[in-house]
């Protein structure tokens, strides 16, 4: 290290050093000394989540917005999803925490005939929740949010890890290069 010309300077660094040097001493410590064991401590690593869980979770996830919209249409409001979104300030430069509304597409309409239907969805594509049939047919607006909730039980339960799985590798073909 190259010295420096003033004495107080080099001084100072000398300390510093020290002091860091100590810091580090102080947290390499490989064991931890608790006095009073008031935690059971055991050694565990976190599961690694398949594939199948994170697309169940994805749409149970989607399917709670669609529950939390249905129930607002059926009390006359509107609902939005709030998503937090960084952004930078443009007099301060600081960058900021902001939450931003989500549109949320009803998953449901109403037919031609008048009947309630509704389609599930991953992503942009429909789920097949039986051989050549998208959509349940529902009499009215407040057996929406039943019809939803058994959706989503069917789904945690991995009823449906078929189509899902189905419908992520259409849409992520989607996405590759042609």
């Amino acid at each position: 290290m190259p010295r420096t010309a003033a004495v107080g300077d080099s001084r100072k660094s000398n300390v510093s050093r020290c002091h860091a040097w100590n810091f580090l001493r102080r947290w390499r410590h490989p064991q931890l000394t608790i006095k009073e064991p008031k935690f059971k401590l055991v050694s565990a690593a976190q599961d690694r989540k398949s594939p199948e869980v994170l697309r169940r979770n994805k749409l149970t996830g989607k399917l709670d917005h669609q529950i939390s919209a249905a129930k607002a249409a059926i009390a006359g409001d509107t609902y939005a999803a709030k998503r937090v979104k960084f952004v930078q300030d443009s007099e301060s430069g600081q960058r900021r925490q902001v939450e931003m509304a989500v549109r949320v597409k009803p998953w449901w309409w109403k037919s031609a005939s008048g009947k309630l239907m509704l389609a599930s969805r991953y992503g942009a594509r429909p789920i097949e929740l039986a051989k050549g049939k998208n959509a349940i047919e529902i009499g009215s607006m407040g057996d929406l949010v039943a019809a939803l909730e058994a959706v989503k039980d069917a789904v945690q339960a991995g009823e449906l890890d078929a189509q899902i799985e189905q419908a992520s590798g259409s849409l992520r073909d989607g996405f590759k290069k042609k």
